[in-house]
């Protein structure tokens, strides 16, 4: 099903983003071709080289880099994707921020597809709404 379709993975700052490698694994496993664009948070959480060494292909964590080839990578590789994937995780009172709400809303109503997070246990201690879902459901 993944088999030569082209997947940009988004990661930001979360601790949640080690769970990233390996959902580039997965989608390597089932034939995709992984890039994946790294906030400099995510950075923090997770090195750009262990995407680079699992996906094939060199990790993008800075857009404005003036010694790239790609002059404005964010176009080029919006256009070089068949989907472009991110996986939030959040605490609870950043997922029922209206602000969020009414953005997932909006998008959602352009035809883009939302997987829910999880109810569980978070980051913080707490235990709400903004739990990563299961690596799995992800790549099905």
């Amino acid at each position: 099903m993944l088999k030569g379709k082209k997947i940009l993975l988004g990661v930001t700052g979360s601790i949640a983003a080690y769970k990233a490698a390996e959902i580039v694994s997965l989608l390597k496993k089932e034939g995709a071709d992984v890039f994946v664009i790294m906030t400099e948070s995510a950075t923090k959480f997770i090195q750009p080289l262990t995407f680079s060494t699992l996906s094939g292909n060199p990790t993008i964590d800075n857009l404005f880099s003036n010694n790239d080839k790609i002059v404005i990578k964010h176009i080029s590789l919006a256009q070089w994707a068949n989907l472009i994937l991110i996986a939030p995780a959040m605490n609870n009172n950043m997922i029922s921020n209206p602000l969020y709400q009414q953005n997932v809303e909006k998008l959602t109503a352009l035809g883009y597809e939302f997987i829910d997070s999880e109810y569980g246990r978070l980051a913080c201690g707490e235990t709400g709404e903004g739990r990563l879902v299961n690596i799995e459901d992800i790549v099905d």
